[in-house]
């Protein structure tokens, strides 16, 4: 008895099933897999608040001060050294949903200076932010939007024994946008988030900065915030006119780029 075989058009009926299973579910593994970093950066968001007070307990309560001028996510080399003692190893300071920054660890790490004939490595930047005064004192309440959730969790922390520890937000995922420029506002009303060029990428400073969490390049899913009393909450980004959720906000930064959380 002869054997039938597939004809071409019951191969192409079958490959055309699989290509719209794959549409399908791709879009659902991205997904499975952002929630697994977003939780893997949450674990992480909460081990840096535990380093925070572990390097406050041995420094009479007192939190490190960021860089003056700097972006939030600025810090110095000595506190950086101090917290990889309480047990953050480098990666450990990157989020693991940033590939650009996890691609170029050493970069960031190196605050961009491995390529420098001279370097003077004085800070790193950082996959997350420390909402902390500066040496400079010059960080205040009013640098910080207080939109929509009031006033009380919005504060440049000092101490560990600062008010209100429960709504003092001390970690938070680095969210940074950017617009105007080479950016159609029509298309980036918030910024690019994906792509921010500060002034150290061109030359030998060839990354550019990024956000975390990020679903297009000008749209972030949210960011995890780690708090003074320990605990952790997500924080999506949305739209403030249509929800009445707690949700990112630029609170700080100039009016073309800023920081989000």
């Amino acid at each position: 008895m002869k054997k039938r075989g597939f004809t071409l058009i019951e191969l192409l009926v079958v490959i055309a099933i699989i290509a719209i299973l794959m549409g399908v579910l791709l879009p659902a593994l991205a997904t499975v897999r952002e929630q697994g970093k977003r939780r893997s950066c949450a674990t992480q968001v909460r081990q840096h608040v535990l380093a925070l007070t572990l390097y406050a307990d041995d420094y009479r309560g007192q939190f490190p001060l960021a860089e003056p001028g700097g972006w939030l996510w600025d810090i110095d080399t000595k506190v950086t050294d101090v917290l990889q003692k309480a047990g953050l190893g480098m990666e450990m300071f990157f989020c693991p949903a940033n590939i650009v920054m996890h691609n170029h660890m050493r970069h960031f790490w190196t605050a961009g200076q491995e390529n420098r004939p001279t370097p003077n490595n004085t800070v790193r930047w950082l996959g997350y932010c420390y909402i902390i005064m500066d040496k400079a004192g010059s960080r205040t309440d009013k640098a910080i939007s207080v939109a929509q959730d009031g006033a009380r969790g919005k504060h440049w922390c000092r101490t560990v024994t600062d008010k209100y520890a429960s709504d003092r937000e001390l970690v938070i995922d680095a969210t940074i946008s950017q617009k105007g420029g080479i950016y159609d506002l029509a298309r980036y009303p918030n910024g690019n988030f994906a792509v921010v060029l500060s002034g150290a990428t061109p030359g030998q400073y060839s990354v550019p900065d990024s956000t975390n969490h990020i679903k297009k390049d000008y749209v972030p899913y949210g960011g995890n915030i780690g708090f003074l009393d320990g605990h952790g909450e997500w924080r999506r980004f949305g739209n403030p006119q249509t929800t009445v959720d707690v949700i990112m906000v630029k609170r700080y930064g100039a009016d073309a780029q800023g920081f989000w959380w």
